[in-house]
């Protein structure tokens, strides 16, 4: 009888226990639940970029852009894959060719939804490029792969184009069904604006001089200097840049060609400046922002959401509409160059917000800016279009022989 009670005791013990326990984590969660409201973006987004990262290599994805040597591009992809994009929920979205059952080797348990598509992505990916090397031949205002409705985008000012670039397409062996058109007006450029507003760098000492963004601090590979990074046309090689009435330098490497429009800007004596490796900051509202990481290629997914930062229009919030897209540039009335392997995103882009980084933003446990790209163009200021495209930080870092400075290499 002692016994019995004794473990009768016990168990009552043991659930009592239990049950206070229970009430404590479900008091924390509330709490929790009451202090911050995590998305269900937020809360599916990183285990998402995780997976996307492993369906890319199960599909011997080692080359996710086109430059000088891109002869093998088109065997980058199996064509089994079509492509992938995030939905409003943060989950990952895959296209498939073909009504398969996949799996992930790795533990990661969420959800990934699967569509099966007419074109792989290495076929959209063709069709880009040609579109790309006669991109001015065929008047094309701009050029990108929409991942997520499996057509390239081909962006022109006059609808009467439409029927002479489809025919093109045709007779060099592509189907008129993966192609879909969008009128836009206005042209497009490279935003350079002379305006007083906010912390902004000067190209010359006078306050008429052309403005642009700061991009990020970074570190000259070849001898360690550190110095920052915008677009080379916002900071031309020969020119002197300012912040306010404080003199930078002049820039050391220039590149605008290819995959690039970048500058970078050695400190003439980097132990005069405080430059902040995990911050960045709104013009418009005197606000800054922490946990500045480098995200690179591996960020890059159509769909992810992404803040812009810019002297003109501040933080901007938007998503990547494509992640290759081809923009036919006009910087002035006389130099018109075309930029390719950037991304498109839906942020809102001004005369200068040149040079601003690009973000894929999640907030989650870890609530991070990862850098992705420099702004360098969107609409022309007569466009009533809302979009913005940059350079990928990855092949700014490539072809400039320079590395970006975030929390991640303090």
């Amino acid at each position: 009888m002692i016994k019995k009670t004794i473990v009768s005791t016990t168990l009552i013990s043991l659930i009592l226990l239990i049950a206070i326990l229970f009430c404590s984590f479900a008091f924390v969660l509330t709490a929790k639940a009451d202090c911050e409201t995590i998305s269900a973006y937020d809360l599916h987004a990183e285990t998402s970029y995780k997976q996307n990262q492993e369906i890319l290599q199960m599909f011997n994805n080692d080359i996710q852009t086109f430059s000088s040597n891109d002869e093998n591009v088109a065997e980058g992809y199996s064509d089994i894959y079509a492509g992938s994009y995030l939905d409003s929920e943060g989950l990952l979205n895959v296209c498939l060719t073909i009504d398969i059952p996949m799996t992930l080797s790795s533990t990661e348990k969420q959800e990934i939804i699967y569509h099966v598509k007419e074109y792989s992505y290495t076929y959209l990916y063709s069709v880009y490029k040609s579109l790309t090397e006669n991109i001015s031949n065929l008047h094309i205002q701009g050029v990108g792969i929409d991942q997520k409705d499996n057509v390239v985008v081909i962006e022109i000012e006059n609808e009467s184009l439409e029927m002479d670039i489809t025919n093109w397409i045709q007779e060099i062996g592509y189907d008129k069904e993966s192609l879909r058109f969008s009128i836009v007006n206005g042209g497009n450029s490279a935003h350079i604006y002379n305006i007083t507003a906010g912390e902004k760098i000067r190209k010359g000492f006078w306050a008429w001089g052309s403005t642009g963004t700061v991009g990020g601090p970074a570190r000259r590979n070849s001898d360690g200097k550190i110095g920052i990074m915008t677009n080379d046309h916002v900071a031309p090689s020969g020119s002197t840049i300012y912040i306010g009435n404080k003199k930078i330098n002049k820039p050391a490497i220039n590149l605008r060609s290819g995959e690039c429009d970048g500058a970078f800007i050695p400190f003439q004596d980097a132990s005069g400046w405080n430059y902040h490796q995990g911050t960045v900051k709104d013009v418009k509202t005197d606000s800054n922002h922490s946990l500045v990481r480098y995200g690179g290629n591996s960020r890059i997914i159509q769909g992810a959401k992404t803040k812009k930062f810019g002297i003109k229009s501040g933080m901007t919030d938007g998503e990547i509409t494509y992640t290759n897209f081809t923009l036919n540039t006009k910087y002035s009335d006389s130099d018109t160059r075309i930029p390719i392997s950037c991304i498109k995103y839906s942020n809102s882009s001004l005369p200068g917000d040149s040079g601003g980084p690009v973000f894929v933003y999640y907030s989650g446990a870890r609530g991070s800016y990862y850098l992705v790209a420099l702004n360098f163009g969107g609409p022309g200021e007569d466009s009533s279009e809302v979009f913005g495209c940059g350079c990928r930080t990855d092949s700014l870092q490539r072809d400039m022989g320079i590395t970006f400075l975030t929390l991640d290499n303090l």
